[in-house]
């Protein structure tokens, strides 16, 4: 395995992209992960940029250019590490973890991958809710899922988009007894958050390719079982053509 730290960790209360001072004490690092998903990143990190004091971005070696690119936007802010991609998300977000614990970090994460994303609205109000539940205890905050689908070629076409009735734990103080558990939806351990259930929206976006992409993904990465009849042939093809892995599958797509 090979890590790559293409910029140093210094926290500091000044954005020097945008002169942002943040007039308070308190670190955020945006924790995020992925393998050539450049697309999905560029339309929003410019923004987070300025609300929080680091972006780690665990990449799979990614061609496309997205780590050149997160340092490009996100100067002296950016920590990449470069792992072997594995679907194997636990394993993959517990790289940001194990990092923040060897260097002992204090303060707080907000957690997200490529296609989820943060609005101007909801990273400014996570600064200034953070304080306020300190207070009361609550070291994690659940957000409200927006998901949005777009269309597969321009994804500025929305076909629809609506709150759904969950809430996701994406912002917690950080403890070096944390760890991630669990395929394909992983779980926090190792220590007990108190979770404050905000009116904070977070946006999942989505396209239908990308809904389908996803589910078969999941199906390998789960390895279960429990699935309807027709995953359950699914899986039979897959082993007569000896495709065990998501990255095997996906190449015959390709084809």
């Amino acid at each position: 395995l090979i890590r790559r730290k293409i910029c140093g960790l210094h926290f500091l209360n000044t954005d020097q992209n945008k002169n942002t001072v943040f007039n308070d004490n308190i670190n955020i690092i945006y924790c995020m992960m992925g393998c050539n998903k450049l697309h999905e990143i560029k339309p929003y990190l410019k923004e987070v940029c300025s609300y929080v004091n680091k972006i780690i971005h665990v990449d799979g070696f990614s061609t496309d250019g997205s780590p050149e690119y997160i340092n490009s936007i996100c100067p002296n802010k950016t920590i990449i590490i470069q792992e072997e991609w594995k679907d194997k998300f636990s394993e993959f977000r517990n790289h940001y973890l194990n990092y923040l614990k060897e260097i002992n970090y204090n303060g707080w994460c907000i957690i997200s991958d490529t296609d989820e994303h943060f609005p101007k609205e909801s990273l400014e109000k996570i600064r200034d809710l953070i304080p306020q539940i300190e207070k009361e205890g609550y070291t994690g905050v659940s957000v409200q899922v927006e998901d949005i689908l777009i269309d597969d070629e321009n994804r500025n076409k929305i076909f629809s988009r609506n709150i759904n009735e969950y809430w996701k734990s994406l912002i917690f103080k950080y403890n070096s007894n944390l760890q991630y558990q669990g395929e394909p939806h992983e779980t926090l351990i190792g220590h007990k958050i108190k979770w404050y259930r905000s009116n904070i929206i977070y946006q999942h976006i989505r396209s239908q390719l990308h809904i389908y992409t996803r589910a078969v993904e999941n199906f390998f990465i789960s390895n279960s079982n429990r699935y309807s009849e027709k995953w359950t042939e699914f899986r039979q093809l897959c082993t007569n053509h000896n495709l065990n892995t998501f990255k095997e599958f996906w190449k015959l797509y390709e084809v």
